[in-house]
Formats: C-alpha cells, structure tokens, sequence
C-alpha cells in the first residue's frame, strides 16, 4: 500500500475500467467483499535489539480493518481519516516479518450504527453518514460506488 482495491484489480488486468461505460454498476461487487493485504520484511537480529517503542503507523485506512503483525491482531479500525498508531515491538522477529491488513465491507458496519441509533437525513439512499469514510465512495454523481 498506499492502494486502492480497484486500481490494484485493475492494474492486474482482473477488472474492466470502472469509469467507462455502466462499469461502475456492474463492478459493485468489489466494494462489498473482504480483501486482504499482506506483505513481509525481514528483521535482524541487532534490530530487533533496536526495536522498542516501535509502532506500525496506518495513514487513512478505508475503513472497517483488522491489523495483524505475524498473525497477532494489533487492532481495528472504523475511520478512515485518522492515523492509526499500533505498538508492534514485542511481535516483532528476527527474520521474516508479517504485516496483514484485512478490510470489511464498509456497508454492513454503516447499516448496522443507522438501526442502532435510528435514521438521520439524508439525500442519499447509502448510509454514508454513519461512518467515518470518504462519502463519495458510497456513489454520488461525480464519484463511483465502491
């Protein structure tokens, strides 16, 4: 990362172009489903022995995530516009280092805080407005539906 779900599709050739044509409709698919970024390092020894106080600091994660460092769950998120900052040192190895941040369909999560506290105005019919996400991702008429 930094990515996007559907550049990423997109640069692997997995999807068409979601800003031609009815693209955007037929490729809502991809902002409802769980998707997994993972990616690994490697550690020495004498910095391990440098580690402490280390933190993973995630800019702007979209939105509803789980953060894992070698399989252990560092923390969740819910906001995309704030940094998110996670101690790692003690998870840390020598050699080969893990880093996984799995997203959750943001809808489910939004649509689940609009029955607890009720409906709220809305111009719109996708409940952007609970949750902390970039709102144009829930479809207006500039943006995609993602």
């Amino acid at each position: 990362m930094p990515g996007c779900v559907h550049t990423d599709l997109l640069s692997a050739s997995l999807i068409p172009d979601p800003y031609l044509d009815e693209n955007e409709l037929a490729l809502a698919w991809v902002g409802h489903q769980q998707w997994r970024y993972r990616t690994s390092f490697m550690l020495s020894a004498n910095e391990i022995a440098d580690s402490e106080g280390t933190e993973l600091v995630c800019l702007g994660l979209d939105t509803v995530a789980a953060v894992l460092v070698n399989g252990v769950a560092v923390g969740r998120t819910s906001n995309q516009h704030r940094v998110h900052r996670f101690p790692v040192a003690s998870l840390l190895r020598e050699g080969d280092n893990t880093i996984e941040v799995v997203f959750d369909d943001a809808w489910p999560h939004a649509e689940s805080l609009r029955d607890e506290l009720g409906p709220l105005p809305n111009a719109y019919p996708a409940p952007f407005n609970f949750i902390r996400k970039m709102a144009c991702n829930f479809g207006w008429d500039w943006g995609q539906r993602w």
